[in-house]
């Protein structure tokens, strides 16, 4: 009865609230505008890091939306940070967004998400506090021998 009153809600719109609909396809643009990502000052060490994380993750939403991930969709990736698999048709009460918090032994590093307030953390690691490139040196010059 109420979707008979309320003009949000008229049946006649062609509006059906309780049905996925080929619409609710997510393309990388739409997905991307939806995470809104919360960056650090401009020009400061952490605002670099979370440009170069962030420019990781529009690459792994590029690679879902092209069936490049297996078993992978946009709509994964929305359902891990908001538990929905799309847009509802009312939008989401609590914009998704994305922050960067920094790494400790607590996080990992590993992506997380708080489905109830809609946010995707992608952990800000700072890679000077590791010694992985005397690592990777390493390893390369061991494979070479």
């Amino acid at each position: 009865q109420l979707l008979h009153y309320s003009p949000k809600f008229r049946v006649e719109s062609g509006l059906n609230l309780f049905r996925s609909s080929p619409a609710g396809i997510l393309s990388k643009r739409y997905l991307l505008s939806l995470l809104k990502p919360k960056f650090s000052e401009a020009g400061s060490n952490a605002h670099k890091n979370e440009c170069t994380i962030y420019s990781h993750f529009t690459k792994y939403c590029h690679e879902a939306a092209s069936s490049r991930r297996e078993n992978i969709t946009l709509n994964h990736i929305l359902q891990f940070v908001t538990g929905a698999s799309e847009e509802l048709p009312m939008g989401f009460s609590i914009m998704p967004s994305l922050e960067f918090p920094q790494s400790n032994e607590m996080i990992g590093f590993t992506p997380t998400a708080n489905t109830c307030a809609n946010i995707l953390y992608l952990v800000r690691i700072d890679f000077s506090r590791f010694m992985i490139m005397p690592l990777i040196v390493h390893i390369l010059v061991d494979c070479k021998a």
